[in-house]
């Protein structure tokens, strides 16, 4: 297989554009809580379609049988489940995610075992590892309170993903890169301790269980492993060290965190205990198809709500946030495909465990995905995905020719239908919903920027409740009635039960105000408004 862009020019920027897309998609901060979501996957869709002009030029390339097997088995699966959405834009757009991350990895692929050099991936993952850890550091110590930061309200520490436990994952995974990989780009021993010390600081100053779980057990595999060769008592030694100083140095947050675990206080624990046995009652009553691929979140709200209800300890601890996704992958891909997904996640997961075995940064991934929402996460799954090329892997084929040109051909248009879609449809209007919600937070006008997004056809899940808010802080209760009604056709949402309710009783529709607060503790048992109204009129 001869490659165009071997010692040239064009390999050196294919090289560079992997390097830069590893850095960036972890680096460029996720402003969740200001102004704009998704910065990490338009830098990943930017890598995608600058891979095209490379692909094209090419006369042959490795295809990865395995990679486009899973690929197309789940899109099938969400192209099936499309057929029964409730919200098939949400179906869609989920879709397009996945296969943004997808694309991503298959064009890497095409490229691994000639031109990726496993010396650029190692520090890119070192470079990008390194910086999150340090800025986790300056978080923790306010060191940088503009840029990130804190929320009374929630105790633990945001960095650069906008998550505590992302971050925490995101820092376990390069971990584990470093330590399986620098052998074979012959680095020097002390950066590899020097990013462990460092790293393993910034992970326990998380205080994310599931990422220092996601990172011991298969720390502990390593360790295991190396004990075999001649000189890997010694890299032990080194290596606990390093892990044994970032633990020490961390010990006030660690020991709080691990002492209060699966406690009758351990908030984090009981939230989750509530949000699965929810998932497991959506699963149990839409065998066998699931609910449709994109749709937990529209599904989620009533079965949580009768979830939390059934329990005393679950409904103390369930709150009135919507909870978009399970807290684990497997969960929500059952929940949303059924059995058919079932199937493929099974065989997308431990497929590379197969012959040669799957990496220690998979193990890792499959261990978060237990306890998080991580499949669609750009920076984690992104380097989980690629952990899995191998140059010695027999899974692929080459193409050569006119063959291949229509491989090239096929994946370029994909890559830019996929990337315009989610502009489109994804990311412009998400940018133009956060300065909307600022405008409604300042006082300013918003109302013909809420309009203006409900008038497209995929609307942001909360652009109708911020339309309606809008409305009722003008009195303008009429019309936050007839958008909210408008709502439901994609959400299920408990406060918008609650903002239903509110509209009718001032309207002077008492009887549908009754019932709307009644749908809404169905979903928000705890809600205040609708508890005090029900009580009020004697009707709870």
């Amino acid at each position: 297989m001869e490659f165009t862009y071997r010692n040239n020019i064009g390999s050196l920027l294919l090289r560079i554009f992997i390097f830069l897309s590893v850095i960036f998609t972890a680096l460029f901060y996720s402003f969740q809580f200001t102004s704009f979501m998704y910065p990490k996957e338009i830098i990943l869709g930017l890598f995608v379609i600058l891979l095209v002009p490379f692909l094209l030029k090419e006369k042959s390339g490795r295809l990865d049988l395995r990679i486009l097997f899973v690929f197309l088995s789940m899109i099938g699966v969400c192209l099936f489940s499309l057929s029964f959405s409730k919200v098939p834009e949400a179906t869609l757009i989920k879709m397009g995610e996945l296969s943004l991350i997808f694309l991503a990895w298959l064009g890497v692929s095409f490229f691994y075992t000639i031109i990726v050099d496993e010396k650029f991936l190692f520090w890119a993952v070192w470079i990008s590892g390194m910086s999150v850890a340090i800025l986790t550091i300056f978080q923790y110590l306010g060191l940088l309170p503009v840029m990130f930061p804190l929320f009374s309200h929630y105790e633990q520490v945001y960095s650069v993903m906008g998550n505590q436990i992302l971050v925490g994952g995101y820092l376990s995974i390069c971990i584990l890169w470093i330590l399986e990989r620098y052998d074979d780009v012959n680095v020097e021993y002390l950066w590899v301790g020097l990013f462990i010390f460092w790293g393993v600081v910034g992970l326990f100053l998380t205080q994310s269980r599931s990422a220092w779980l996601a990172f011991f057990v298969p720390f502990l595999i390593y360790l295991s492993r190396i004990m075999k060769e001649e000189s890997g008592r010694r890299k032990v030694y080194f290596l606990v060290v390093a892990v044994i100083i970032g633990i020490v140095i961390t010990f006030p947050v660690v020991l709080p965190r691990l002492l209060s675990s699966f406690s009758l206080q351990d908030k984090g624990f009981w939230v989750r205990m509530w949000i699965y046995n929810g998932s497991i009652k959506m699963i149990l009553n839409h065998l066998p198809w699931g609910v449709s691929f994109g749709n937990y979140y529209y599904w989620s709200p009533l079965y949580l709500g009768l979830t939390a209800q059934a329990s005393e300890r679950l409904l103390e601890n369930s709150n009135e946030i919507i909870t978009l996704h399970a807290h684990c992958d497997y969960l929500e891909w059952i929940a949303e495909t059924g059995i058919l997904g079932l199937i493929v996640i099974l065989l997308f997961y431990f497929s590379w465990f197969i012959k040669r075995g799957a990496s220690l940064v998979w193990i890792c991934w499959l261990i978060l995905s237990s306890f998080n929402y991580i499949l669609l996460v750009v920076p984690l799954s992104y380097l989980a995905f690629l952990s899995n090329l191998k140059r010695d892997d027999k899974c692929y084929v080459v193409v050569s020719g006119l063959k291949w040109k229509g491989v090239a051909g096929v994946y370029g248009v994909v890559s830019i239908l996929v990337v315009v879609f989610l502009a489109v449809c994804v990311w412009i209007p998400d940018y133009r919903l956060r300065q909307a919600e600022k405008k409604f937070i300042l006082g300013t006008e918003c109302i013909d920027d809420y309009k203006a997004l409900i008038s497209k056809h995929f609307t942001p899940l909360s652009a109708y409740e911020g339309l309606a808010n809008a409305y009722i802080v003008k009195g303008n209760y009429v019309e936050a009635y007839r958008i909210l009604l408008d709502s439901l056709k994609i959400s299920d949402s408990g406060s918008i039960y609650v903002l239903l309710g509110r509209c009718a009783y001032k309207l002077g529709r008492e009887d549908e105000a009754i019932k709307w607060y009644r749908e809404a503790i169905v979903r928000l048992p705890k809600n205040k408004e609708a508890n005090d109204f029900l009580k009020r009129l004697d009707k709870l």
